[in-house]
């Protein structure tokens, strides 16, 4: 995907132009980091909107058509990107519970997370990745409330 020509395009607020490229994006199964970095674009040139429209189109759809873990890749890979809305939260962390929902304390590492809050999606997503690989007798530090803890079950 030519990210030159999505900024472009967003510093122009060619919005129908910059649909159209995503979605020619999207048929030609370009790479996550593509769709990534246009994204990224997308959001410096102040239209993070059309980036969380632009992301939920391919997230929703994933959701529909591929393996549960394949989309929450895709949600790992582009969210992060994003501010965030309640729909892309939501999807996001249905897709953790189709993945990941029998994992004990799931819904304690979902909680804690922020997913479903107001937490970044970038700080919920690698909470909710750190979390679930914790194995019995490893550490854990929370580098914004400066905690330690050790991990004696999972």
């Amino acid at each position: 995907m030519d990210t030159q020509k999505i900024k472009q395009l967003a510093e122009n607020e060619k919005l129908d132009a910059i649909e159209a490229a995503w979605m020619q994006a999207v048929e030609n199964k370009e790479p996550l980091t593509s769709m990534r970095e246009a994204l990224d674009v997308i959001v410096a040139a102040g239209k993070g909107e059309t980036a969380q429209t632009l992301a939920w189109m391919l997230l929703s759809e994933a959701a529909e058509q591929q393996p549960p873990a394949d989309a929450l890749d895709i949600a790992r890979a582009l969210l992060p990107a994003l501010k965030g809305n309640d729909d892309l939260r939501k999807t996001t962390a249905d897709l953790f519970k189709k993945v990941h929902g029998e994992a004990k304390f799931f819904q304690e590492f979902l909680d804690a997370s922020g997913l479903l809050a107001t937490q970044s999606f970038r700080r919920a997503i690698r909470t909710m990745d750190t979390s679930l690989a914790a194995t019995p007798e490893t550490y854990l530090a929370n580098r914004f409330d400066h905690q330690v803890v050790h991990v004696k079950d999972v």
